[in-house]
């Protein structure tokens, strides 16, 4: 269900050319007051609505054509704004032997290596539904590479690659001439990259989850498979020069579970047994709450220490389920395309929503020349 792929190296691109199979590069900054931002910048993304149903039976448009750009960011723990955002394809270009990816003329995202050091480098020009103020700011993570006990295995169809952590990134954005974060905390890169769709890698359950602690970085990633086949359960520790250490996972306690505001049941506790000792994930707040994607803050107590981090949970056959779709593209600014008159409500920052549904109709444009 999932292997670690080289960390010094370029993704492949073999997924760009694939129905349903998706690349997407992910990084979060957090603070010890609950302050952060999550971005996640993709091509296929599985979570776009129509993906999912467009590619049944290895037809339909291939991931290099769904280019997508998500951003959220929170304040004491909680939602102060979220961007996801599709773009045209002509528009959106990943670099050739390179980590580079172009939105229009004025966003770029680009993430290399260089002598044993992993760098993050975003510059965000972006419009937002109903108002023609724009999302403009920086995001620059760097750190040591991060080298997990795992060979790589170049025959799978889903690659994982935590690229560094155990560092510190800094974030600055703004809507219009405002201030919207302004952040220096602990930061986490990573990617993931398959040729076959999410639904189709034989998961069940999908939970990662990273937390900072003193002396570096813990990862944990449980997959549940479908049918009777053993869950797949890892954890690492990483020290502060990206070296990791496997801990084997002897058990697992999924703990009672809960169904979330739009009916997709989660475990606020996980408890995985590991030879280290025991790691436990409690969910502290769930600040993105979809009927097939959780995102939550979570506090964790591990052998090496206990922190605040992050986690995620998605159920793969849950995914762009035509009962979900129309609340999904609620949430999703097609700059392509046409979008829901609710867009507003659920896109941009929490503050003047209501304003901005309501309110002049505007947003403004970005010019986008093809390379």
């Amino acid at each position: 269900m999932l292997a670690l792929s080289d960390p010094t190296q370029c993704m492949r691109r073999d997924a760009l050319d694939t129905p349903g199979g998706f690349a997407w590069w992910y990084v979060d900054l957090l603070d010890h007051k609950g302050d952060g931002i999550v971005m996640i910048w993709a091509f296929g993304l599985p979570f776009l609505p129509g993906y999912r149903s467009s590619t049944k039976g290895g037809k339909g448009p291939v991931a290099r054509m769904r280019p997508s750009l998500n951003i959220a960011t929170y304040r004491a723990g909680r939602p102060d704004l979220y961007l996801l955002q599709e773009w045209p394809d002509q528009v959106v270009q990943w670099g050739t032997n390179s980590e580079r990816v172009t939105f229009g003329d004025e966003t770029t995202l680009q993430s290399t290596v260089t002598a044993g050091r992993r760098s993050l480098r975003a510059r965000l020009t972006l419009p937002l539904p109903g108002t023609k103020d724009l999302l403009t700011g920086e995001v620059d993570v760097e750190g040591p590479v991060c080298r997990l006990p795992a060979p790589t295995t170049p025959d799978s169809v889903h690659h994982w690659s935590p690229l560094t952590t155990a560092t510190r990134g800094r974030a600055r954005l703004r809507v219009g001439n405002e201030q919207v974060l302004d952040l220096e905390g602990r930061a986490y890169h990573d990617r993931n990259e398959s040729i076959t769709p999410l639904d189709s890698l034989g998961i069940k359950y999908w939970m990662w989850g990273r937390t900072p602690v003193e002396d570096g970085e813990v990862l944990h990633y449980v997959l549940w498979p479908e049918g009777d086949g053993p869950v797949q359960a890892h954890a690492w520790h990483v020290s502060p020069d990206g070296t990791g250490t496997a801990w084997t996972v002897s058990d697992i306690d999924w703990g009672p579970r809960r169904r979330s505001f739009y009916g997709m049941r989660h475990h606020p506790t996980l408890r995985l047994q590991t030879d280290a000792g025991p790691l436990i994930v409690n969910t502290h707040r769930l600040v993105d709450d979809g009927p097939f994607y959780l995102r939550m803050l979570t506090h964790v107590s591990t052998p090496a220490g206990s922190g605040q981090g992050v986690g995620e949970a998605i159920v793969p056959d849950r995914v762009d389920l035509p009962v979900h779709r129309p609340f999904v593209r609620m949430r999703v600014h097609d700059l392509g395309g046409a979008n829901s008159i609710w867009l507003p409500l659920f896109s941009g920052p929490a503050a003047g929503r209501f304003r901005r549904l309501f309110g002049p109709r505007g947003t403004r444009r970005i010019v986008q020349s093809p390379a």
